[in-house]
C-alpha cells in the first residue's frame, strides 16, 4: 500500500468526493478502482502518463498530471476506450529532515466522461 505516501492531515479530491487521512484516502482510491472495473476483480485500472508539469511551491512541490486510464486483463490493456484524467497535487518535504523525502499534502482528481 501507499499509506506512507500520507499523512493524518492529507487531503483527496476525486471527481469532486474528499477524504482525509492515508486509510481514507487509500480506501477510497482502491473503492475507485475496483467501481471502475465494474466489480470485476480480473481487471485492474492502468494509468498511462501523458503530460507532467511541476513548479515549487510553498517549500514542496505543486504537479500536474494528465493522463488516460484504462483497464486491464491479465496484464493486458483492453480494447475499452480510454478515459482521460487530469491530476494536481501538492508535495511537501517530510519532519525526518532527509533530502528527497516528500508526502502528498493534497491531491484533487478529475475524469473526463
Amino acid at each position: 500500500h501507499f499509506t506512507h505516501l500520507y499523512k493524518d492531515h492529507s487531503l483527496l479530491s476525486l471527481d469532486g468526493e474528499r477524504c482525509e487521512g492515508p486509510l481514507a484516502i487509500i480506501a477510497r482510491l482502491e473503492a475507485h478502482s475496483k467501481q471502475r472495473a465494474g466489480g470485476d476483480s480480473t481487471l485492474h485500472t492502468h494509468h498511462t502518463i501523458e503530460k507532467v508539469d511541476v513548479q515549487p511551491c510553498m517549500g514542496g512541490l505543486l504537479t500536474h498530471v494528465v493522463g488516460r486510464l484504462q483497464l486491464k486483463h491479465n496484464q493486458q490493456v483492453t480494447a475499452d476506450k480510454a478515459i482521460v484524467f487530469n491530476e494536481c497535487f501538492v508535495l511537501l518535504p517530510t519532519q525526518s529532515g532527509k533530502v528527497g523525502e516528500y508526502y502528498i499534502a493534497n491531491q484533487m482528481r478529475t475524469y473526463q466522461r
